[in-house]
């Protein structure tokens, strides 16, 4: 299994899946109650908004998304 999953939906109004975006919100968030209530950190899910536009935040959201395994692996 994955130690980490982020989702990617496009911004309000600006999704061909007019609810889409939405929907996939309310879905990790829920996901990560449920996570949070086996006792496994909410956090390894993330949910972000993203356009076509922004590959540099993408890269940033990623490293910091990776950090906390990171740390955790080294025994910081």
């Amino acid at each position: 299994g994955a130690e980490q999953v982020m989702v990617l939906a496009c911004y309000d109004g600006a999704c061909r899946s007019v609810e889409g975006n939405k929907w996939a919100e309310k879905r990790v968030n829920a996901a990560r109650a449920l996570l949070e209530e086996a006792g496994i950190a909410g956090w390894r899910l993330a949910f972000r908004n993203i356009a076509p536009s922004m590959p540099l935040d993408l890269l940033r959201w990623l490293e910091e998304f990776r950090e906390p395994v990171v740390v955790a692996e080294s025994g910081s």
